[in-house]
């Protein structure tokens, strides 16, 4: 689509829950055409170098990114993006560290649903004796804007399941006031009706929007499209902000 850019700024290495290599991976997303991506691995950054290399040499825009797990008081576990950060500010090293307990092994991810973690994630917890706690989201929106970078939540609403509009609006009301910059509304498995509510949504808030697959491997639930299209002029608000 001329008025579109394809991009992916939403997948997972072996570092994290996905299938592929770093450098798999970044090669897999600019074959399907994707024209910026980034690397999402949950709550490590550790791949970001091999993944920007790969990226590099095929002419592919690269965005450093993480996906960190976050709480929210009222709704508890949640995820926020970090995108364009400095992998090397302190401050987001420390978090990084005090949530490595938070990354899932692929053999645990193919356990559970791919858009029910919250769930899967608490068996886990009590069938292993506790992992490390998720930050309140305030402070990783905090230490994201910190290192320079931006705080996107991700995948609002759960792909099939109907979603509740008002009560997305008043969690994202809740980050923004914490200083929530995106919400990802275009996303695997989204039909085009809902990434437009999102859209509107986004844009009552001023909040950008980004578009990512949640790509984890073939053999992985939650494994779509390497490469997505989203609008020009909504890439452009978020190349620039």
């Amino acid at each position: 689509m001329s008025d579109s850019i394809r991009i992916n700024l939403h997948g997972h290495s072996q570092l994290s829950d996905g299938e592929l290599a770093p450098d798999q991976l970044a090669e897999r997303m600019a074959a399907a055409g994707a024209r910026a991506a980034a690397l999402t691995d949950h709550d490590t950054i550790e791949g970001l170098p091999a993944f920007r290399e790969a990226l590099l040499r095929r002419g592919v825009g690269f965005i450093a990114g993480v996906e960190l797990t976050v709480v929210d008081p009222e709704e508890g576990e949640k995820h926020i993006l970090g995108y364009g950060f400095d992998p090397e500010n302190r401050r987001l090293k420390d978090l990084l560290g005090r949530a490595a307990g938070n990354r899932r092994p692929p053999y645990l991810q193919a356990l559970s649903s791919a858009f029910d973690r919250s769930r899967a994630a608490a068996e886990r917890t009590a069938a292993a004796g506790g992992r490390a706690a998720a930050v309140p989201a305030a402070e990783a929106i905090r230490i994201l804007h910190e290192a320079g970078g931006l705080a996107v939540l991700a995948h609002p609403v759960v792909p099939g399941q109907k979603p509740d509009l008002a009560a997305l609006e008043r969690l994202v009301a809740r980050l923004k006031a914490q200083g929530l910059d995106g919400l990802e509304a275009f996303y695997a498995g989204y039909p085009a009706a809902l990434s437009r509510d999102l859209v509107a949504l986004a844009g009552r808030h001023g909040l950008l929007v980004s578009a990512g697959s949640d790509f984890h491997g073939a053999g992985l639930p939650g494994s779509q499209d390497l490469a997505m299209d989203l609008p020009l002029p909504l890439w452009r608000g978020f190349r620039d902000g």
